[in-house]
């Protein structure tokens, strides 16, 4: 008797589900641990009561299961999902279920133990969801690069014709392409953003003049029943990040809005510059933040949105950019009112000189004649730059691999600068630059890709090195050249 009373005492008391079957009548027991996770109370679980809150997805494969149990009397175990409050989140049950028998061998019962195993699955669906987005990732950041080369032959060849055309419909129709090619330079480097593997190297962007200048991209990302407007007051402050990074942001805080907004309403975008720093806010008349959501709205996975409509990354990732720069985040909300999210960054006023000045058309080159080596596989992009630098009385010296420029450098006896592809078919370009420089350590060198991964790691941290993103124009070679040059020439 006194063991009987000690395991019903643990039984009470364990930390996990206990219950008893009968064949017939169902549940005849269950303890405290497994009624409250089941949110039920004894009289509304005993029996088969326990059965109604079982989510409906679950309840036919239950049934078989139980029912192929009862044939056999092996060992069962469950994984399922049941309905604690109308409108809450689901819970997932872990439910092990072993057959009791009498000395005669005939079934009398079953026994099981039942876990609230939802943090875990919760834990494992976060683990998928990561490595789904770590290979979306990589596919993005190889259909960029891609794209990227398509680009960069696109606007290389265009710049080539544009010096041939004259009328005012023709410099339309370049405009346009232009316009066409900085909105989808601006789309690909958002892909290369989303991939992990991507290095993008440090930079500044003049905030309200980038803002200005992808306002057409921006309210694409809003739709059109919401009107975007843009309150610019950060004047020639400059942010620690590149366009690519600063982009995402903006995006992210848009898209947030937009959603909360569905589909009506107005998205407040503000710079400003205090105590200087910069601020950049967005703003929205939505339904505001709960407490509880409020308090997690910035932890990664977290979303309140329905299934395949959210990651829970998009705060998250604000915060990790803006830290990343120095900067915070943070956000003022309240219920039936809206939502306003600042990202306070570092101000770069002080340092706005050190953005260089766009090349002009017909600019002359830094240096009378210079030994320019092309290294790129892509054969449009070689031949369209190589022509555009040829037109500044250099002389180009063209490779498709790393064998091909290897020969070439056998044959030559001195190099001015090369202009490098990071990534080729048959290795990496920065192989060559290392050989070279192992002859000449302060050889000038231009690194281009649309997809560098961490081959730029510690490559740019001299001024004889400049790396310059896919796509790219010629004239952003050029000007890349000249800022080498001159680099190497403070260093002699």
């Amino acid at each position: 008797a006194t063991g009987m009373k000690e395991l019903a005492a643990i039984m009470r008391e364990a930390p996990f589900g206990i219950y008893v079957d009968h064949p017939s009548r169902g549940c005849i027991y269950a303890n405290p641990a497994l009624l409250s996770i089941f949110g039920l109370s004894w009289s509304e679980f005993k029996g088969f009561g326990w059965a109604k809150s079982v989510f409906h997805e679950d309840a036919e494969w239950m049934r078989r299961s139980i029912e192929d149990y009862e044939h056999t009397l092996k060992p069962n175990y469950l994984t399922f999902r049941v309905v604690v409050e109308p409108g809450q989140p689901l819970k997932w049950l872990n439910a092990r279920v072993h057959a009791v028998l009498d000395k005669d061998g005939n079934h009398i019962g079953s026994m099981g133990l039942t876990r609230d195993v939802t943090k875990e699955r919760e834990f494992l669906e976060r683990v998928e969801e990561g490595q789904k987005l770590e290979a979306v990732g990589r596919l993005s950041a190889r259909l960029a690069h891609d794209i990227n080369n398509l680009l960069t032959a696109l606007i290389g060849n265009t710049d080539i014709i544009a010096r041939e055309v004259a009328s005012e419909l023709g410099q339309s129709c370049l405009s346009n392409i232009y316009n066409a090619f900085e909105q989808a330079r601006y789309l690909t480097g958002q892909l290369l953003v989303l991939s992990r593997n991507h290095a993008v190297p440090a930079g500044f962007t003049e905030l309200d003049s980038e803002l200005s200048a992808t306002r057409r991209l921006l309210e694409s990302v809003v739709g059109e029943g919401i009107a975007l407007k843009l309150e610019l007051a950060a004047g020639k402050a400059c942010v620690p990040l590149n366009k690519a990074q600063l982009g995402q942001i903006v995006i992210n805080l848009l898209t947030n809005a937009k959603d909360a907004l569905q589909e009506h309403g107005e998205v407040v975008l503000t710079t400003a510059v205090r105590n200087g720093r910069v601020e950049l806010a967005v703003s929205d008349h939505g339904p505001g933040m709960t407490q509880e959501v409020f308090q997690q709205a910035m932890e990664p996975f977290f979303t309140t949105k329905e299934v395949g409509k959210g990651t829970g990354l998009g705060l998250s990732t604000v915060k990790s950019l803006a830290e990343s720069a120095d900067g915070g985040v943070s956000i003022e909300s309240e219920v039936g009112k809206g939502t306003r999210v600042l990202v306070s960054l570092p101000s770069l006023e002080v340092q706005t000189s050190l953005i260089r000045p766009p090349v002009k058309e017909g600019m002359g080159p830094p240096d009378d004649h210079l030994r320019v080596l092309i290294l790129e596989d892509n054969d449009a992009v070689r031949q369209s730059l190589a022509y555009s630098l040829a037109l500044y009385g250099w002389e180009i010296f063209s490779a498709a691999s790393l064998a091909e420029a290897r020969a070439v450098v056998q044959e030559m006896k001195k190099l001015d600068v090369i202009v490098v592809d990071v990534l080729l078919g048959d290795g990496k370009g920065t192989e060559l630059l290392d050989e070279l420089r192992a002859l000449e350590p302060d050889l000038p060198a231009v690194l281009c890709s649309g997809f560098s991964g961490d081959a730029l790691e510690g490559r740019l941290d001299n001024d004889y090195t400049a790396f310059v993103e896919k796509p790219y124009r010629a004239k952003e070679i050029f000007e890349a050249i000249g800022t080498v040059r001159k680099g190497k020439s403070d260093n002699s």
